[in-house]
């Protein structure tokens, strides 16, 4: 968390001294803004300045503006509006960032110095060869900017596709950073930075909106704020943390060699998602099988329709399931995670952060078999151990 902020605030001091897709020549930004738009402003300049830079080199061809500008565009507004949904899905921007992985990859092994060359020279001089040896590889024109929306899907040229999802990637960055600096960021002021970083990778002698004081000194104050946040959330965080001891103490019980309780406590605080229900009281002195996740975990994707099956398997014979959503996730993101899954057993969210402190050592997915006795079996590698889980419920059920 600290290298994230330290990394923002370096971000903008370091930076050049210098709905409607936004047009190139509209200004929001000016000497007199306040620092919420400044400061968007400069990281947006920032970003497309090293996109425009780089990337082209990188990957051979010129990226669009107004593709970028798109994919940012887009990305804002399902933030507020679930109706609406990016031009592509999350699998085409995967494989299209695939492809030009491929080409930077076969670029960069191009331009490779032979092991005399490589031993002859310090780091310094190894990157400088790198550079210029990149620099003078063939790339294409990036293509004219319009400043007029851009319609792209599954058939849309590569690099249009390309240049979406750096805007959609942008999107996260810039929510990012009004997260962490508890700042209102203008979106109209991180545009106009995307267009003015756009110039002057073109243009060596364009500077930007702000003189070189201005920058100083919009990120001495940023560097501040994040550092008195940073303090003020470590204080935060410590006494949660003495919060949450003091309330697990009393449902830890008896313990097991490691430490973690040796029975199950139905009465851990949780939030209902698909069921109204505050802790696992209902399943208490039954058979019960509990799956505990992250939406943002890809081990715990392929593991939910498996557990989905083990569930359904059983069902008639008389095991109850059951999954909880650590605390780090959104009910958002855990709605999308069990449609994309098609996870059907009821869902809890561990909020209060009590279960996770309790039964989990930090790493999903986690599938717990619990007897009615409130004894416990814990599986940690779920894909490893099911045929093991699945003998151990057969004779669970025969009791």
């Amino acid at each position: 968390m600290k290298k994230r902020y330290m990394l923002c605030a370096a971000l903008s001091i370091s930076l050049l001294a210098c709905n409607e897709q936004a047009s190139s020549n509209e200004k929001v930004v000016g000497l007199n803004s306040p620092d919420t738009e400044k400061m968007a402003y400069l990281f947006g300049m920032q970003l497309s300045h090293q996109l425009f830079g780089a990337v082209p080199y990188q990957v051979g061809e010129g990226l669009s503006l107004d593709a970028v500008m798109q994919g940012f565009n887009d990305a804002i507004v399902i933030k507020t509006d679930s109706t609406k949904k990016l031009q592509l899905t999350n699998e085409q921007l995967q494989n299209i960032g695939q492809v030009y992985s491929v080409k930077a990859q076969t670029r960069m092994a191009s331009i490779q110095p032979d092991s005399a060359k490589r031993a002859s020279m310090n780091p310094m001089q190894l990157r400088m060869y790198m550079d210029s040896s990149m620099k003078a590889l063939p790339k294409g024109e990036n293509p004219v900017v319009t400043g007029k929306p851009v319609k792209i899907d599954g058939t849309s040229p590569d690099i249009e596709r390309f240049s979406y999802m750096f805007g959609v990637n942008f999107s996260a960055q810039f929510e990012n950073l009004s997260l962490q600096s508890e700042m209102k960021l203008s979106e109209n002021a991180f545009k106009q930075g995307l267009n003015d970083g756009y110039k002057s990778a073109q243009d060596t002698t364009f500077k930007g909106i702000l003189p070189k004081d201005s920058v100083e000194a919009v990120g001495k104050r940023f560097s501040e704020n994040m550092q008195n946040l940073q303090k003020k959330r470590m204080e935060e965080a410590k006494a949660e943390e003495e919060k949450l001891k003091a309330e697990i103490a009393p449902l830890r019980g008896d313990t097991l060699p490691d430490g973690m309780p040796a029975k199950m406590n139905y009465s851990v605080k949780l939030d209902g998602i698909t069921m109204k229900a505050t802790d696992l009281q209902s399943f208490a002195g039954k058979p019960l099988l509990v799956f505990y996740f992250s939406a943002t975990c890809g081990h715990c994707q392929h593991a939910a329709p498996e557990v989905n099956k083990l569930a359904e398997t059983y069902k008639a014979a008389g095991l109850s399931a059951v999954a909880i959503a650590s605390a780090s996730n959104s009910k958002k993101g855990i709605r999308q995670f069990m449609e994309n899954t098609k996870l059907n057993i009821p869902v809890l969210l561990d909020e209060s952060r009590q279960f996770g402190e309790l039964y989990s050592d930090g790493y999903v997915p986690k599938v717990y078999l619990v007897s009615p006795d409130a004894s416990y079996k814990i599986y940690k590698s779920f894909e490893k151990e099911q045929e093991t889980l699945k003998a151990d419920i057969s004779a669970l059920l025969k009791k």
